[in-house]
């Protein structure tokens, strides 16, 4: 049909036709990879398949949150290495003999002096080696008596905790490799005053004392302990034996005290003790507790580990907290008797032996 001007009339389904054609086939965004126009419809399509694999981008999350958590950890373990007070151990002798040794077995001497200030270095009052095995998952504390008659290098023979006296932590470090043929790779020196900060680092620490040992804590706490700590010679005194918990001064204290028990045998059971208790502390999930123990032990130690070493450490330290630990002493049971030369009591070791016992138990 047509109208006046000859056109013919458009049919209905022309119309119909022409309104069922989608605008999305014709709008069009710019692809950037080849120049051509790609439709709306195809990048709907794509965001919807990216939306398809929350796991992959819940392991993305998760591994960048471990990126940055590693990268904090990192800056505050480096800010408290370069607090650390390092030493030279240039001067040691050198020594061909054979030693027992390791890859696993990291030994770390702990030399505890009885120095009473900064300027004042004292005598080794303590010398425990920390033995990390961190493949068998082991920490072996092994208490070295200082009473021991020893061979000191170039010194003669005397007792062990005079070697510190003689050469620093050099010659003892000598002393007992050349004596008991085990190698040590690093050493940590605290004095009393670094003793009393970790242990108050960490709140304290619980131990179980006799009514004997609570007599001899406060008869030192009253003669030297408390002047060590600058406070009043009544100040801190106990009132109960059994469990009791004590603060950094206390905590002193009772790792000296030698006139109860097995003499110094007990005392270096007390100071094995008292590591044990602060390691006890740090295992409770306590974020504040730990960095200021960490803190303080950067403030207050003296080591030759290089920065290298720390920071290996420090990554391993965390894991330590689980690790099976291990007490002990040398002289080991039946390898040794008491003897008096030149007026003084000490302890004549069977060399061989106790070497066999730390091979045994450390290795």
């Amino acid at each position: 049909m047509s109208n006046k001007n000859g056109k013919k009339d458009r049919k209905s389904s022309d119309i119909t036709n022409t309104q069922e054609i989608d605008i999305n086939d014709y709008y069009y965004t710019p692809n950037k990879s080849n120049g051509t126009k790609t439709t709306n419809k195809k990048k709907s399509n794509k965001k919807k398949a990216k939306n398809r694999h929350p796991i992959k981008n819940f392991f993305k999350k998760l591994f960048s949150l471990i990126v940055a958590v590693f990268l904090i950890y990192s800056v505050f373990v480096i800010l408290l290495i370069n607090k650390v007070d390092r030493i030279s151990l240039d001067d040691r002798i050198s020594d061909s003999m054979v030693m027992l040794n390791d890859i696993k077995v990291k030994n770390v001497l702990l030399i505890g002096t009885d120095g009473r200030s900064e300027s004042d270095s004292g005598r080794s009052d303590s010398m425990m080696l920390l033995s990390i095995n961190g493949i068998d998952r082991k920490l072996t504390i092994t208490s070295f008596m200082r009473d021991m008659y020893v061979s000191i290098p170039n010194y003669g023979y005397g007792k062990l905790n005079s070697a510190y006296s003689y050469g620093g932590a050099s010659l003892l470090l000598d002393t007992i490799e050349s004596n008991f043929a085990i190698e040590i790779d690093d050493c940590i020196i605290i004095d009393f005053q670094s003793f009393m900060s970790i242990v108050d680092a960490v709140g304290g620490i619980d131990v179980t004392i006799s009514d004997s040992e609570l007599t001899e804590i406060n008869n030192v706490l009253m003669s030297e302990g408390n002047k060590i700590a600058g406070d009043d010679k009544m100040d801190g005194l106990l009132t109960d034996s059994g469990d009791v918990h004590l603060n950094g001064k206390q905590a002193l204290t009772y790792s000296r005290i030698r006139y109860v028990g097995d003499a110094d045998f007990d005392r270096t059971q007390r100071q094995r003790n008292v590591i044990y208790a602060i390691v006890d502390r740090l295992k409770t999930p306590n974020v504040f507790r730990v960095g200021n123990f960490a803190n303080t032990m950067a403030s207050e130690i003296s080591t030759n580990m290089n920065p290298i070493s720390m920071y290996g450490l420090s990554l391993q330290a965390p894991f330590m907290l689980g690790y099976e630990i291990t007490q002990q002493r040398i002289p080991a049971d039946d390898t040794w008797y008491y003897d008096d030369i030149d007026g003084q009591s000490v302890i004549i070791v069977d060399y061989s032996a106790n070497t066999k016992f730390l091979s045994e138990t450390i290795y």
